[in-house]
């Protein structure tokens, strides 16, 4: 199908592009997979499998006020991949029209698989308008609580306030 180029991007990066920066805990289950339908026919166009992580908030270190406040509601938030529109579309776009397309996508430097399967952890989200629900910013943006400090300062640089 399509390839992925990475692009990496500093935390600093990360944090100026975030809409929402939270201390979450993985939820059991910690993702859910719903298929998307991309045409009638789904024997000769499968379905796009978009999957949702699943997050309990913690605290709010950073709420950008685009993002709705419903995506809040509930102990339960859910998170779609990075890049989920564009994802979707080269997806429909393969299987419906047989483009082949590579396409870049940021990713945090930073990122480290552990961290993913560690239970509290500090993400980097932004609001996505098209499906009204929450995205991870780049790939991988997810950091170590440790960094609380260093994410908290570089917020009150940035003037980004809860």
């Amino acid at each position: 199908m399509s390839g992925i180029d990475y692009i990496e991007v500093s935390l600093s990066e990360v944090i100026k592009d975030s809409d929402v920066i939270a201390i979450v805990k993985r939820n059991q289950p910690f993702y859910i997979v719903e298929e998307v339908p991309i045409h009638k026919d789904k024997q000769k166009f499968p379905p796009f499998k978009k999957t949702i992580s699943l997050f309990e908030v913690v605290d709010i270190l950073y709420k950008n006020d685009n993002v709705d406040p419903a995506v809040f509601s509930g102990k339960t938030i859910k998170v779609l991949p990075a890049e989920y529109n564009r994802e979707l579309d080269l997806y429909k776009r393969y299987h419906l029209e047989g483009a082949m397309k590579t396409a870049p996508i940021n990713r945090y430097k930073g990122y480290d698989e552990k961290l993913e399967k560690s239970n509290e952890c500090i993400v980097f989200l932004r609001y996505n308008q098209n499906e009204k629900m929450l995205e991870f910013t780049s790939f991988g943006s997810v950091e170590a609580l440790k960094e609380k400090n260093e994410i908290v300062k570089s917020l009150v640089i940035r003037g980004k306030r809860r």
